[in-house]
């Protein structure tokens, strides 16, 4: 298992330095991961279905609706307008539900793999820092996508940063009351991260972050006070956050930054759009990762886009109706099977701290969902790869660990 664990924890630490994230070799590194788990994925399908239980599914419902999803996008696969994308984009999918179901068999302890993402977003926010207000690395458009510079209006980066700071704030709280110096260098690199997701100029991941944080504090807060206390807290440095972050973008153009104009009208526009091609093939949609061949098809150059910048949106054009409907049951299984592991961690006193980190990582997940609702971030092979690590973890069930 040793050897599993060190190749996951490199490919969570390295992807993301990866300069251009939409370049094909990222694919291929992930499929090439997901051949070397497979021993450990048909392990876990094993201790999960044989001998076959009733109650399988129901335990584990995220996989039942990950297994529709699959089922849904190789439907619209067979009536793709682009092969080529949709068989590249179908095998990602299946590497991502491979490595949700394994993943968790991998680690049983979830601090290797979250401590190795919040480390490599130390590195990536330095360096992207340096590029931004130093070497003034912006607008890079014929760059490609990347999580160290900005591009078209912000940094992508902000992705990965939606994970690392809720990882954070865990590993502050966990030195608290054992090594001061040691939880006074995370608090540091914690605020070094909030610096560094507030340059990124991704106001939706700023918001994604602090609703993540409101929500979770309504949930497992006890007591009304603290909760009432706690959302006062959020609400306000939500909104000085926004508001000073709108100050900053004077700041941004005046180092050369760009394409602000992709504001939230813009995106109704592309939404709209969405729509309107879901409504052209409303059961099996176009094909998976085809958005751009009929956007550029069907549409005048200012609404050419090459995604939705919403992912399930994105998910109703390119796999049609019920491929959108096993999504959003499958989003919506992998947050309630977490609340029910953390739940369950937190009536178990002996395993508190496990259950603040996977509340961190359900944190991370939900903002990360809550962003991709404006955002195309889950295109994005590494964030991907990140999220369905992190949801594995967090849904892991230990009944059928072996």
């Amino acid at each position: 298992m040793l050897f599993y664990q060190i190749t996951t924890l490199l490919l969570l630490f390295f992807l993301p330095f990866v300069p251009k994230q939409l370049d094909v070799a990222i694919i291929y590194v992930i499929i090439f991961y997901t051949a070397l788990i497979m021993p450990v994925f048909l392990r876990r399908i094993a201790q999960i279905f044989w001998p076959i239980r009733k109650n399988a599914f129901f335990n584990n419902p995220s996989i039942l609706f990950f297994i529709l999803l699959l089922i849904f996008g190789f439907i619209s696969l067979i009536f793709s307008v682009d092969q080529q994308r949709s068989v590249l984009q179908m095998a990602l999918l299946i590497c991502y539900f491979i490595i949700f179901v394994s993943i968790g068999g991998i680690f049983k302890n979830a601090l290797f793999p979250a401590f190795t993402l919040f480390a490599g977003s130390i590195a990536l926010g330095l360096i992207a820092l340096y590029n931004t207000f130093y070497a003034q690395v912006v607008n890079k458009g014929s760059e490609g996508v990347s999580f160290l510079w900005i591009y078209y209006g912000h940094n992508h980066l902000s992705a990965l940063l939606l994970f690392s700071i809720p990882i954070g704030l865990y590993l502050v709280k966990r030195y608290s009351g054992k090594n001061s110096l040691i939880s006074s260098i995370f608090a540091s690199l914690v605020l070094l991260l909030i610096f560094s997701l507030f340059t990124t100029f991704a106001r939706a991941s700023i918001l994604s972050l602090f609703i993540a944080f409101c929500v979770s504090s309504l949930i497992f807060l006890k007591s009304s006070k603290l909760k009432i206390a706690a959302l006062s807290v959020m609400i306000l440095l939500a909104v000085s956050t926004v508001f000073t972050t709108n100050i900053s973008l004077e700041q941004a153009r005046k180092i050369g930054v760009k394409k602000f104009e992709l504001s939230f009208q813009t995106r109704i526009l592309y939404w709209a759009q969405t729509i309107e091609i879901f409504a052209k093939k409303p059961l099996t949609g176009f094909g998976l990762d085809t958005y751009k061949t009929v956007s550029f098809q069907n549409q005048p150059p200012p609404l050419m886009t090459y995604y939705a910048h919403n992912f399930f949106l994105q998910i109703l054009s390119d796999t049609g109706i019920f491929g959108y409907l096993a999504s959003l049951a499958l989003m919506f299984s992998v947050l309630g099977q977490g609340y029910k592991h953390i739940k369950c961690e937190i009536l178990n006193f002996k395993y508190r701290d496990q259950a603040l980190l996977l509340l961190a990582l359900g944190i991370g997940i939900f903002a990360s969902m809550l962003n991709n609702l404006v955002d195309f971030d889950f295109m994005l092979p590494t964030v991907s790869f990140i999220f369905w690590t992190m949801a594995g973890i967090l849904t892991y069930n230990t009944k059928y660990s072996g």
